[in-house]
């Protein structure tokens, strides 16, 4: 200690020998000294954790009590102040935990334990590029936790935000598993440009459009597994999701990955299993009825209507009438053909194996799992293994860096389209009568003609899905892989660098073969087979400076960065027709190949972004950000965009005359306005482009293919929001009420060209408003 140093005489040279009564008075005075220098100032340490599962706690503030000296605590929960006096006593305070004072005493190690504290609405939430306590808010931000999405019978974390997030929509469609679900953050803001809003997984932007080339949309974000998630935020109002700029018109969803905690090593293993049915099911007419109502609406039963009713019942030799209308008669079929196509044993299956743990200075989380599903409809199967590893060490007291790895294998047996009589429910246009096993073959309805050895080209009256169920397989495979890394350097008192990098990267193979029993939707006599291979690779780099400062009653923070983004996609597929046998379903095997293509395209945005918060006495609150975003996407004469926004915040329970109120614990007003963008269209829609498919009778040639638009821009959507957010006895009843206006100018459209023009019969350009 400093007193310690002060009385060591070390500087005393060795010829001066004190006698000693002057050696008493010498040290006597000495240690005054050191007193008086102890008493006037001191270096205090410690470290600030929560009682409920031992993480650090930043942003708390530290004060000498009785004074305006204060600090707060960094990332790691930790702080350093210099007192004076001996009796000195440190304030802590924190929203959402108790308040404490501690008595300094002799100690310059204090290490604090906080207490949350039930009352205060005081959930921390991700924003754009850091955190804040939700009572600080002046944005409009929904929060999902993570346990809210566990053991959920759906594919996706998507589907499982339905009804757990105000203003937000989800629609599944028809429930085939895998299928692209459509959310909506506040309605949709673009008629020709996407709605859907941008996906951010650890700080990384991710690809969450459909990479499939046939039978539907499919959805990326069925490669993460919902059990892996600790939170998901999304950014509803402009105020909060402006920081995001060009892509942000549509809302963001954050979603942050769980991440380990200080502690022993726990495991947790985990399974659930559950089961589907389909609801609401039709009830179609029996045999005896279809009969009698298909009389009655012919004005009787002719010879005509008697064979067409020998042909739907597979009796082209003529059958008894009573085998048509009366049940139990001999040859009386009715098929319910929805029975054939949904089935018994839809359901669910998952199991889950995590471990999570660690240090002060290094600590991980690890998990395991594999979902395995059976859709409601025939030939529909879902199923994903997953793994992930995050570590986040603390390499010196201002230096900390973390990696978060995982990867994931999904299997998707997919149906065809909605609108193809291949679909399993369009099995409900085939009569009653029509039996699921032809008498004349013992195969499926439709399968074979025995006068023409072929499948059958007239009956049964519409081509029989089932024969796609049983002859048919729509296989796509997913290896998706998302990574990260990051650095964080503290250089000062609340000044931060935090530098990342992340990755996403998906490879999609699509498999399709139809054997010949197909041949009368497929229109291939002996089999067609169809290989796709697509691969998207998405980088993301983002370095952030960010200051974080209290003086008095006054907190600010304060960020700026910049981030980089690259994408690119490659994609070939290849056709193939005229298979052996339906032993052979690969490419390899078809005696014709009949159709084949390659591409590539990519994209980049060059971002530059900040944000100021400011708090004055815990009530008043003000937020301002922007972001300039330069993309690839946009005509030379409008790259770059910059998109501002500002919001205040009154917490008006703070006030002195609502202090006393037992019934009003929290009550905040807000108000905001921003401005968005929209960049979701093609790559290449401002550029003079030429397409290298104009060859003739064997030459090579090229062909103009699209007139350059150079004044193409952004979408912009205007968001004012004005919000309330309450508490009510105890915070037993919470809860927000908003009001906004949305609208958004120049729309991108594509305008039809005269054909005079010579190319393309449309053009992207910037028309109109909504």
């Amino acid at each position: 200690m400093f007193f310690v140093q002060e009385i060591s005489f070390s500087f005393i040279p060795n010829k001066f020998k004190p006698k000693p009564m002057k050696r008493f008075l010498l040290l006597f005075f000495s240690f005054l000294i050191a007193l008086n220098v102890w008493a006037q100032e001191r270096v205090i340490t410690g470290k600030v954790t929560s009682s409920e599962d031992g993480s650090a706690l930043p942003g708390v503030n530290v004060l000498m009590k009785g004074t305006t000296n204060g600090t707060v605590s960094d990332s790691d929960g930790s702080f350093r102040i210099s007192i004076s006096g001996p009796n000195a006593t440190l304030s802590l305070s924190f929203i959402g935990f108790i308040s404490q004072d501690v008595e300094v005493g002799a100690r310059t190690t204090i290490d604090v334990i906080m207490v949350p504290d039930v009352k205060q609405l005081s959930e921390v939430v991700v924003v754009g590029y850091g955190t804040q306590i939700k009572q600080d808010l002046t944005g409009n931000i929904a929060r999902v936790k993570g346990d809210e999405l566990r053991n959920l019978p759906v594919p996706s974390f998507d589907q499982a935000l339905q009804g757990k997030a105000a203003g937000v929509f989800v629609e599944a469609g028809t429930g085939k598993l895998g299928q692209s679900i459509k959310v909506r953050v506040r309605g949709a803001s673009s008629v020709s440009a996407a709605n859907d809003p941008l996906y951010v997984v650890d700080g990384v932007p991710i690809t969450s459009s459909s990479q499939s080339t046939t039978n539907g949309a499919t959805n990326p974000l069925v490669d993460i597994n919902p059990n892996d998630i600790e939170s998901i935020e999304v950014l509803k109002d402009a105020s909060a999701s402006a920081i995001y700029g060009a892509r942000a018109a549509n809302g963001v969803v954050l979603i942050s990955t769980k991440r380990g905690k200080t502690g022993k090593t726990t495991f947790n293993v985990g399974y659930f299993t559950g089961f589907s049915k389909e609801t609401n099911r039709i009830k179609f007419l029996n045999t005896a009825e279809f009969v009698e109502l298909f009389t009655e609406s012919n004005g009787g039963l002719t010879t005509s209507l008697t064979n067409r009713f020998n042909r739907y019942g597979a009796a082209p030799n003529g059958a008894p009438a009573a085998s048509w209308v009366t049940p139990g008669a001999a040859g009386y079929v009715d098929t319910d053909w929805q029975d054939q196509v949904f089935r018994d044993d839809a359901g669910v299956n998952q199991i889950d194996i995590s471990a999570s743990g660690g240090s002060d200075k290094t600590k991980f989380f690890a998990s395991l799992s594999r979902n395995d599903q059976k859709g409601i409809i025939v030939g529909n199967n879902l199923e994903r293994i997953s793994g992930r590893v995050n570590l986040d060490h603390q390499a010196t007291e201002k230096f900390s860096m973390g990696v978060n790895f995982s990867l994931s294998r999904t299997i998707n047996d997919r149906l065809s389209d909605d609108n193809a009589f291949s679909t399993p429910m369009q099995i409900v246009a085939l009569s009653p009568m029509t039996p699921v096993i032809d008498p004349r073959t013992g195969l499926t309805s439709g399968a074979l003609d025995l006068n023409t050895g072929i499948p059958n080209g007239n009956f049964p009256i519409y081509y029989n899905p089932l024969l796609d169920a049983e002859f048919a397989e729509r296989q796509t495979q997913v290896f998706r892989n998302f990574g990260s890394v990051y650095g964080n350097y503290a250089i000062a008192k609340g000044l931060n660098f935090r530098t990342e990098l992340g990755y996403d990267l998906l490879t999609q193979n699509e498999e399709r073969y139809f054997g010949k029993e197909t041949s009368r939707n497929s229109g291939a006599p002996n089999g067609f087979g169809s290989n796709a291979w697509t691969q998207v690779f998405n980088y993301t780099t983002n370095n952030i400076l960010s200051y974080q400062a209290t003086i008095d009653d006054h907190n600010i923070e304060v960020i700026g960065g910049m981030s980089f983004q690259e994408s690119n996609t490659k994609f070939n597929n290849v056709d193939a027709q005229q298979f052996p046998s339906n032993a052979y379903k690969k490419i390899t095997s078809a005696a014709s190949i009949t159709a084949g293509t390659s591409t590539e395209t990519a994209f980049a945005f060059l971002s530059y972004f900040a944000r100021a918060n400011y708090k004055f006495k815990n009530k008043y609150l003000l937020g301002l950000s922007g972001r300039a975003d330069g993309s690839s996407r946009f005509g030379a004469d409008n790259r770059y965009g910059f998109f501002p926004a500002a919001s205040a915040g009154w917490i008006v329970s703070e006030e002195s005359f609502l202090n006393d109120n037992s019934t009003i614990e929290f009550l905040k007003l807000r108000a905001s306005y921003g401005l968005t963008g929209n960049a979701e269209i093609a790559n290449f829609a401002s550029y003079n482009l030429f397409a290298g498919d104009g060859g003739y009778a064997g030459v090579p040639g090229q062909r103009p293919s699209q007139i350059e638009n150079p004044n193409l821009r952004w979408e912009q959507t205007a968001q004012v929001d004005v919000g309330i957010d309450f508490g009510f006895f105890n915070s037993r009843i919470t809860g927000e009420i908003d009001y906004y206006v949305k609208n958004t100018n120049d729309l991108l459209l594509n305008v039809n060209l005269p054909g005079t023009a010579g190319v393309a019969r449309t053009q992207t350009r910037n028309v109109g408003k909504l």
